[in-house]
């Protein structure tokens, strides 16, 4: 006996029963970075006086420093299917801490290091 449905041999979805959908989205991505980059030195000279008819015997200096980056950052999307607007922000520290040194003896030696991290 025969329920009424009726079979489609092709396996395709019954007249009428599909519907087109659409959707839509729109993002935005917003950006500020602030950069602070502060040194401090500290440094020694020996030498450039009468004794030593004035050569600099040594001359060294040490510098520290912090290369820093205060970021604020936000997102926002816009979606059709939930019908919503969602966010999030948020703001962000990256820092980098190194240090460097130069020396120069009796104008023979000149030694200086590379940027330390």
């Amino acid at each position: 006996m025969r329920t009424g449905r009726r079979h489609y041999k092709s396996g395709s979805p019954a007249p009428g029963t599909v519907e087109p959908v659409f959707h839509a989205g729109v993002a935005i991505d917003a950006q500020i970075d602030v950069l602070i980059d502060p040194q401090a030195s500290v440094g020694i000279k020996i030498g450039g006086g009468k004794i030593v008819a004035g050569k600099t015997l040594m001359d060294a200096q040490l510098s520290g420093y912090v290369n820093t980056d205060v970021s604020f950052q936000a997102h926002g999307d816009y979606d059709t299917s939930d019908n919503a607007f969602h966010y999030r922000f948020g703001a962000y520290l990256y820092y980098n801490i190194g240090y460097k040194a130069v020396a120069k003896i009796l104008d023979f030696v000149d030694w200086a290091t590379g940027d330390r991290t």
